[in-house]
């Protein structure tokens, strides 16, 4: 009898490591790089951008990971990358999200590499960040891409964005999708952030929402 109980206990336990293997494979990580400075007060920008970065992490699987990381002029992380079952204890994507308060300026270079720093931490095979703004950054746009091809290049991450408003710089936001080998997206009414979908910033483009200029 013991024989049959150990040959089942090692047959659990290699289901277990098979299935923990599967999920790995098959996980996503996400980071959602979201502009927090002054004009996002602005047609109420924070709200709508709180609530698609929620309506993201609702779509994410229990098994991907997710992390969120605010900025003006500096970064700070609302959330650590985790798995995203984790987070969902105690509804704390949805709790730390809203710690988010419009203020300061834009700077997205620090930002990104804050995102970059957190995806290096987990092995995930997709890799994702998902950049959602509504100015213009600070700083060197060549520093800014180089950034994007390296971490496109060397680490397989890519990089979607989101702009909101006229007041966009859509300029370098396409060309950040662009270099990062995700989709663009434009939304000059914030209440249209609600059209954002996890496919819509996960792809190449091809299914990206919104439109291709303001008035």
């Amino acid at each position: 009898m013991w024989r049959v109980a150990v040959l089942l206990l090692i047959q659990i336990l290699l289901s277990a490591t098979a299935n923990g293997q599967s999920s790995q494979e098959d996980s996503r990580a996400v980071v959602l790089v979201i502009d927090k400075s002054g004009s996002m007060r602005d047609q109420n920008r924070m709200h709508f951008a709180k609530e698609s970065a929620k309506s993201i992490g609702r779509e994410l699987r229990d098994g991907d990971y997710l992390g969120v990381v605010g900025f003006d002029d500096s970064p700070f992380v609302v959330i650590y990358l985790d798995r995203v079952g984790r987070l969902r204890e105690g509804d704390l994507i949805s709790n730390r999200i809203e710690r988010l308060k419009p203020g300061g300026q834009t700077y997205f270079l620090p930002a990104l590499a804050e995102a970059k720093r957190q995806l290096e931490r987990v092995s995930s095979p997709k890799k994702h960040i998902v950049l959602l703004s509504d100015g213009v950054t600070r700083g060197s746009q060549y520093e800014l891409i180089d950034l994007i091809v390296a971490m496109k290049s060397n680490l397989a991450i890519s990089v979607s964005t989101i702009a909101v408003s006229a007041d966009a710089d859509v300029r370098i936001m396409r060309r950040i999708a662009q270099y990062g080998g995700g989709s663009f997206q434009l939304f000059c009414n914030p209440s249209d952030l609600a059209q954002v979908t996890l496919e819509s910033v996960l792809s190449d483009g091809a299914s990206a929402q919104g439109v291709q200029s303001c008035p």
